[in-house]
């Protein structure tokens, strides 16, 4: 598999299923190269997985290492689309594996080389049951951060939820950001203390921060899944996704 140095979330990754595929970019490289463009790119080998998680853990001014959250990841081709609460069982077979007594010893080398702050490590386990829990160290906050200081708020109602989000297109620019609320909550889909459940928006600007460049500019939605149910989390996740085809938004998978 080839890694883009600079992609996001799972973005720029290619997967080399065969030699053609393979001679076709050697081909397209060494034409770029020819032209005295430089190329990087990271290789790595396709393992067998069975999930993706990430830790998010802390390092202070100090040097003082908290962990703060594992999340499991969902990936749709190599590319993040949701992070979610592991269930104990999974927190027991990494608490086995030696998991986080490993995480310090990279917060300390990180610390040793002059960071400090928030760090989110990509890893996996394998079909095999096998560990692997260096795939990608990332030295900034992260979206599974972010998951994680919304369960902050929402564990004082004791209930959890599932980071995701939508990337659209409005094809109306006469419906706005205030009538998707309304439209949202006119259909229940909005979280609320009543219900104790629905989405909880994270993100506003990010929906139309290219509205005034181009008509039907791509915008994305964070959101929250909250409820105590795991499917009826998948289910709120169909229905929002069904709610913004109808109304005015087209969506990018």
């Amino acid at each position: 598999m080839i890694k883009d140095l600079f992609g996001v979330s799972g973005k720029g990754n290619l997967l080399i299923p065969s030699i053609q595929i393979l001679e076709r970019i050697v081909s397209y490289i060494a034409s770029q190269e020819q032209k005295g463009k430089a190329t990087q790119f990271i290789l790595e080998p396709l393992l067998s997985k069975k999930e993706d998680f990430s830790c998010q853990f802390y390092i202070s001014a100090e040097g003082v290492i908290t962990i703060l959250a594992v999340n499991k990841l969902l990936n749709v081709d190599f590319a993040y689309t949701e992070s979610c609460t592991p269930d104990q069982p999974f927190m027991q077979v990494l608490e086995e594996g030696n998991y986080f007594t490993l995480m310090e010893k990279v917060a300390n080398e990180l610390f040793k080389d002059g960071y400090y702050g928030h760090v989110c490590v990509d890893s996996m386990i394998l079909e095999d049951g096998e560990i692997i829990p260096l795939i990608e160290i990332n030295a900034r906050k992260s979206m599974s951060l972010i998951k994680h200081q919304v369960d902050r708020y929402l564990q004082r109602h004791e209930l959890k939820g599932n980071l995701s989000f939508l990337s659209v297109s409005n094809e109306d620019p006469n419906f706005s950001y205030e009538q998707l609320l309304n439209t949202l909550e006119k259909e229940g889909l909005l979280y609320s203390l009543r219900t104790g459940k629905g989405i909880f928006p994270l993100s506003a600007n990010t929906l139309e921060v290219n509205k005034q460049i181009k008509k039907a500019a791509k915008g994305r939605l964070y959101y929250s899944l909250v409820s105590k149910d795991e499917e009826e989390k998948k289910l709120l996740n169909e229905q929002v996704r069904s709610c913004f085809s109808k109304h005015a938004y087209k969506i990018h998978n």
